[in-house]
């Protein structure tokens, strides 16, 4: 029997499927415990990864900072793993956050390429801030310094807000000048 290099070309090809089906392994059992999950997707994951791998690579061309979001992916997959024995997340909250870091990255690429995308993701981050600051004043978190830096974002396009964050510091010096030790003239 006689092996042709059309033979070997197949070959190697789907090693180079196997090979990526194992290294997602680790991602798969970071979302899931669920044994037949993991092998059913890892089982497709050799039947499409190829084509997936083409369009993945011009993904990488076309946004720039995809890259930085896949590398985030896999800091999270990797501490998630690690402490799996200290803190469980559940399965909703690792999609999330993944997909949280992909978004993040195409919209950041995006907004670095067309300055009318800049100026609509640095107004959503703004408000999103100011948002999520104004939540946490009422519940026990960091909400004033997001509620100021959210004003701060919005401030650079928006007076209303830059007069906000302006009356905030303001009244913030006042009441931490009531509070700071008088210091003593002369002395330390």
């Amino acid at each position: 029997m006689l092996a042709t290099p059309l033979l070997t070309a197949l070959v190697v090809i789907e090693l180079a499927d196997a090979v990526f089906a194992v290294d997602s392994v680790p991602a798969v059992l970071a979302v899931t415990d669920d044994t037949f999950i993991a092998f059913t997707s890892n089982a497709l994951a050799l039947l499409g990864l190829r084509s997936l791998f083409f369009l993945l690579a011009d993904a990488v061309k076309k946004f720039r900072y995809l890259k930085v979001g896949l590398a985030g992916v896999l800091i999270f997959v990797g501490a998630k793993m690690t402490l799996a024995g200290v803190i469980k997340v559940p399965p909703v909250i690792s999609l999330a956050v993944v997909a949280a870091f992909l978004a993040a990255s195409i919209l950041v690429s995006r907004a670095r390429a067309d300055p009318k995308a800049r100026d609509a993701l640095v107004l959503a981050g703004g408000w999103l801030l100011l948002a999520v600051g104004a939540a946490l004043l009422v519940l026990p978190g960091p909400g004033i310094p997001l509620v100021v830096a959210g004003l701060g974002i919005l401030g650079r396009r928006h007076a209303w807000a830059r007069s906000a964050a302006h009356r905030m510091r303001a009244r913030t010096a006042r009441w931490m000048e009531r509070f700071r030790p008088k210091r003593e003239e002369g002395g330390k």
